[in-house]
């Protein structure tokens, strides 16, 4: 709510784009926890399925939101550098493509292979995230970074979860 009244979707989609799937993960992760508490020894798998696919997507998003705080944070404040936006912009381009064939090479797998897969992507993501805090912090007074605003509160929420995760 405060997203909109703050007229902050413009500024930040991604980050809005995270949080629905997250309340949507959330809500859909529950009714199948619920479900296959019914019957857990067949219908546990299915849980397994959404948590790691959900989480999977989820880390796609969180990929775009470290790229707008990237180019809030950093690349705004570094104009000489103007080669360095396209290739941020490629990179994000090249793992969202990456992530999305991943996914679906791998919806034929095994659950096994897939959990797996997943966890060295998340490890990965969750190190890219407290990467990304370590370079705000040691850039902070070159860049005359701001702690007080939003966009430095979202990578700090994001780097304490990924310290959490990892």
């Amino acid at each position: 709510v405060l997203f909109f009244r703050r007229k902050l979707l413009k500024r930040y989609p991604f980050f809005f784009a995270l949080i629905s799937f997250q309340l949507l993960y959330f809500a859909t992760a529950l009714l199948i926890y619920l479900y296959a508490v019914s019957d857990p020894a067949h219908r546990s798998q299915l849980y397994k399925w959404v948590a790691t696919s959900g989480l999977a997507i989820g880390s796609i998003f969180e990929f775009g939101v470290l790229y707008e705080l990237s180019d809030i944070l950093l690349l705004s404040r570094i104009k000489r550098w103007e080669g360095v936006r396209p290739l941020l912009r490629l990179t994000t381009a090249i793992l969202v493509l990456v992530a999305s064939l991943a996914s679906a090479l791998l919806s034929q797998a095994n659950l096994s292979r897939v959990l797996s897969t997943f966890q060295t992507l998340n490890f990965s993501v969750n190190l890219f995230k407290l990467g990304f805090l370590l370079i705000m912090i040691l850039l902070t007074r070159v860049l005359s970074i701001s702690w007080k605003g939003l966009p430095a509160g979202i990578a700090l929420g994001l780097s304490i979860s990924a310290a959490a995760d990892l």
